[in-house]
């Protein structure tokens, strides 16, 4: 994959096979999104937080241009994954539910 080109479909694929359920936390997910952007050229910061002893974290990335006192635009979603529920009846993913 090129950093120039990126593959959408693979960059999904692994961002899909990061389990962030609830019971997991969303810390691995954030990272790696976090170290996505530093490579595109933009800063990022995690938030980190632990809810019910598990790692949650959200990530900002801005252009490095932005100033702190500049209005930008902020791009929100969750991070966590709903339980997959039983592995087995994942059949299409070959009983994983983070293998897309």
């Amino acid at each position: 994959m090129s950093e120039t080109h990126p593959n959408i479909v693979e960059l999904s694929r692994k961002l899909i096979s990061i389990d962030s359920t609830m019971g997991h936390g969303t810390l691995a997910a954030a990272q790696w999104l976090s170290d996505l952007a530093c490579r595109w050229g933009l800063r990022a910061e995690i938030f980190e937080e632990t809810w019910n002893g598990v790692s949650q974290a959200n990530v900002l990335a801005l252009h490095p241009d932005i100033r702190a006192d500049e209005v930008g635009l902020l791009l929100s979603t969750r991070l966590d994954t709903p339980d997959p529920g039983e592995y087995a009846m994942w059949t299409k993913t070959g009983a994983n539910p983070f293998n897309a």
